[in-house]
């Protein structure tokens, strides 16, 4: 299993549970069911709202298209517009012990993965990079206060792995000024 996936399952078992503003399977059971109730809710959290598809793309150096979902079944994904482009999948959870006790707890990660960035705004923010004979794994996480943000981003050879690193910190950084500007 890629670091970067260990690291994401490990986020998961020290949040207890990532939350669903952007992987909800259907609408909140506890969510109002009338018009008037439904306007005054508040807006789900997205990091997708934070994203334009087309600036992504052209980080990246490949056509991209956004999926966020709907208002019910949010979600924040960037698919290839062509086969063999990168495939980019991307989440939140609220934890305030941050990245620094989900790394801690991930003592058979090769440290070599793992490279700490400055992201501005942010709390903290790290990549960690993975290969298999045929693709690259790159997941990136960044903290404001309790929100952490995390993209994965899966490129199949050939792959220009500098643009992409580029492009995954480029999304870090929109992640952390929408944090700021909206917060979850």
């Amino acid at each position: 299993m890629p670091d970067s996936w260990r690291i994401r399952l490990a986020l998961l078992a020290s949040t207890g549970v990532l939350l669903t503003g952007c992987t909800s399977d259907g609408p909140d059971p506890a969510a109002p069911t009338d018009a008037a109730s439904a306007q005054a809710a508040p807006e789900i959290f997205n990091p997708c709202d934070g994203l334009v598809a087309e600036e992504v793309a052209e980080t990246l150096g490949a056509e991209v298209t956004m999926d966020d979902g709907s208002a019910a079944s949010p979600r924040c994904a960037l698919n290839p517009a062509t086969q063999g482009g990168p495939v980019l999948d991307a989440n939140y959870s609220i934890f305030p012990d941050g990245l620094d006790a989900v790394f801690a707890q991930m003592t058979d990660l090769d440290p070599g993965a793992v490279r700490e960035i400055e992201v501005p705004g942010a709390d903290a923010a790290r990549i960690v990079t993975d290969f298999d004979e045929s693709q690259l794994f790159l997941s990136g996480f960044v903290q404001n206060g309790d929100l952490i943000q995390t993209i994965d981003l899966v490129a199949p050879k050939p792959y220009d792995q500098q643009r992409l690193t580029r492009g995954v910190r480029l999304i870090l950084g929109e992640f952390s000024a929408h944090a700021q500007e909206v917060g979850p």
